[in-house]
């Protein structure tokens, strides 16, 4: 086949189109039309799985067999060394700058380094369109770790292939090898329609899985048996018009796919993606194809192919980077990160990439055994600190975030007996952090006993199965539980980062620097309950307010915050949380929402707000959330919170309590179960 420069124009214009769509969910204004750019992933799996499977036919024809190991060491100099120099340096990067990033990335970190991030996000409920304050670092590399996997299994079935039906003529043998590979990809494709629900861990799943995600790179594998038009006599002796035609037809048909369907879409997994495979497999079929000389040209542009060889570096330096400079939050923000996604995978393709791939690494090792010992030491010397960077920023990463539940600086022992558990009061302390640390000091005066009712005449209940669901400010107070509530509270966390009650539109503040869209909050409700199920929650309790104090743009129009509209909405979907979690059969508790003091820390993501700030808008919401509780006393409770965070400056704006005002540390935490924990066991559930 040798080198189609046309395949990579294709890779640059996935790659590109990947990039927007992840600009567009950080937040980007501006990029709508990028909303169905994950697409693009599917089209490099679709390319992947019709160049490796033509390379390993090619092998096969030259050699008479497959070496499938000197295929995996090949797969290995491509993509481990890029991937590991981006890890290193991502690392480093977070621990310096966002340390509020770090506490995710120490656990993804194992699963990115085997190639196994999409089970991870699987597995940990955390996926690919999961709606979050603070991304993760490493979400991108679910594609990588599908590619991965494939690499590992498809040359081993490719090999049995062709020993098993590999004989008899050139058009008999394709076809043979061709059409079981033609049914798997079916079979994953259905697959991915059957199991698809809306909720949002099935989404999750049937989005990340292997089986299901195998459907592009078995088509791809399948045209690779039937079509190499290269070595056809004749094929490129004149100018395919038709074939021009179809060709540019797929492509406007991905480009439709990309404008019209979201990630929401049930569209998306009953039929999209297998759509988008199959106009993918049609344009790689024509670019290769000599005589379709407009395809071509186009796509054989010397700026498209080199972007195109370049894909693999952009798509592993983007995201992160993105990320760590919050590039969805101004125009500004978004080309610098840009810019220097451009200036890292550049210098990754030319100082790493190519060097490996033309034997640096072989070439290394016979210096340092002693093939020109001066230049081995030389080259020994120079490699130290790369080889360092990536244990070196693993344990920089171990350091913690300031919100992080890991941080025992600060330990509170619970240490209480709650209402029927047949303990006594205890007392509660909290160890003084090191001075100067905003985010880990100690509560100055943590000492009071817990004023939980007890009884000293029935055995412990077991723990009440308590699911926390909400936005960031749930997470929080999971996270940072206080030991020894489990006696009483068995905690789950059901919260949606990034999300309060309203699921679309932009939110506004009135700082007039700041928006933030809402997009990918459509499915919380359905999140909620998934994880009330899951848990066997007997109470469900809520926990927001951060993101609704905010006004609204729509289409239709603004929702100013106090307005009638206004309301109707936030009650509206209030309701329809309530309902989801009603329907797993948990009570319901309604968390007052408590005064925040916002202040502008560089740990956080979001900016000082005054919205936040503002005391009528917090007691405007409460009020919503007791009339909710009235109109449904037999399932909704309204649980007040700690009457300081209003009425205490001196613990309001204690950043030992909440470390930016908003989000609570270990110490608030505490604070707010001591309040809650004896209401949340009155509330009578079962029956």
């Amino acid at each position: 086949m040798g080198y189609q420069p046309a395949l990579d124009g294709l890779r640059a214009v996935s790659v590109a189109a990947v990039i927007l769509y992840h600009a567009h969910a950080l937040g980007a204004g501006g990029l709508g039309l990028a909303q169905g750019g994950f697409f693009g992933v599917e089209v490099f799996f679709v390319i992947s799985g019709y160049l490796i499977t033509t390379l390993l036919l090619e092998e096969q024809h030259r050699t008479g067999t497959v070496d499938v190991r000197q295929f995996w060491l090949r797969r290995a100099r491509r993509l481990l060394p890029a991937l590991f120099v981006m890890l290193g340096v991502v690392t480093v990067a977070a621990a310096i700058g966002r340390p509020d990033t770090l506490a995710r990335l120490r656990g993804d970190l194992p699963w990115a380094v085997f190639y196994v991030s999409n089970w991870a996000q699987i597995v940990t409920d955390v996926g690919y369109f999961a709606a979050l304050e603070t991304p993760p670092l490493l979400r991108h590399l679910w594609s990588l770790a599908v590619e991965e996997q494939w690499y590992l299994v498809w040359p081993l079935v490719a090999a049995w292939l062709l020993r098993r039906w590999g004989g008899g003529g050139p058009a008999a043998r394709s076809r043979r090898l061709a059409l079981p590979v033609l049914g798997a990809a079916a079979v994953a494709m259905v697959l991915m329609a059957a199991l698809y629900t809306p909720d949002p861990d099935r989404v999750n799943l049937v989005y990340l899985a292997t089986f299901t995600r195998a459907g592009g790179l078995l088509l791809g594998a399948a045209l690779a048996f039937v079509w190499r038009p290269w070595a056809w006599a004749g094929a490129g002796r004149r100018h395919l018009v038709a074939l021009d035609a179809i060709g540019f037809g797929a492509v406007a048909g991905l480009a439709v796919t990309v404008v019209t369907l979201a990630n929401g879409d049930a569209g998306v997994y009953r039929g999209g993606m297998a759509l988008v495979s199959v106009l993918s497999a049609v344009a790689v079929a024509v670019v290769v194809h000599p005589g379709a000389r407009w395809m071509g040209v186009a796509f054989a542009h010397p700026v498209l192919s080199a972007v195109g060889r370049r894909s693999y570096g952009l798509y592993l330096w983007h995201w992160p980077l993105f990320v760590l400079l919050r590039a969805g939050e101004g125009w500004g923000r978004l080309v610098l990160a840009a810019a220097l996604t451009a200036v890292a995978s550049e210098a990754c393709y030319r100082f790493v990439e190519e060097p490996v791939r033309h034997g640096a690494i072989g070439r290394w090792w016979r210096a340092v055994r002693g093939v020109g010992r001066a230049r081995g030491r030389a080259l020994l010397t120079a490699a130290v600190p790369v080889l360092l960077l990536v244990p070196a920023g693993v344990r920089l990463a171990g350091a913690t975030a300031p919100d992080a539940a890991q941080d025992t600086s600060s330990d509170v022992s619970f240490d209480a007996a709650a209402a029927g558990t047949g303990g006594s009061a205890a007392t509660t302390t909290a160890p003084a952090a090191p001075a100067g640390d905003p985010a880990t000091s100690a509560a100055p005066d943590d000492t009071a006993p817990t004023t939980l009712p007890a009884s000293t005449t029935a055995p412990p209940p077991p723990a009440r199965r308590l699911v926390v669901v909400g936005d960031s400010q749930a997470h929080s107070l999971v996270v940072n539980q206080p030991p020894g509530i489990e006696q009483v509270l068995a905690i789950s966390d059901g919260s949606v980062d990034g999300c309060g009650l309203l699921q679309t539109g932009q939110l506004q503040s009135s700082r007039g620097d700041w928006t933030k869209e809402i997009a990918e909050c459509k499915t919380w409700p359905a999140k909620w309950a998934a994880a009330a199920r899951s848990s066997r929650a007997e109470v469900a309790l809520v926990v927001l307010g951060a993101w609704d104090v905010f006004d609204v743009e729509r289409p239709d129009g603004w929702y100013v915050f106090g307005t009638e509209r206004h309301d109707a909405e936030l009650t509206a979907r209030l309701t329809e949380g309530i309902e989801a979690l009603k329907a797993t059969g948990a009570k319901v508790a309604l968390l007052e929402v408590a005064c925040m003091r916002p202040v502008e820390s560089p740990q956080s993501p979001v900016p000082l707000l005054p919205e936040r700030g503002d005391d009528r808008r917090v007691q405007h919401l409460n009020d919503l959330l007791r009339a909710a509780a009235a109109a449904d006393p037999d399932h909704v409770t309204f649980v007040p919170g700690p009457a300081a965070w209003c009425q205490d400056p001196a613990v309001a704006e204690d950043l030992s309590f909440r470390w930016d005002g908003v989000h609570v540390y270990k110490p608030g935490a505490k604070l707010i179960f001591e309040t809650i924990a004896a209401p949340l066991l009155e509330i009578p559930v079962g029956g």
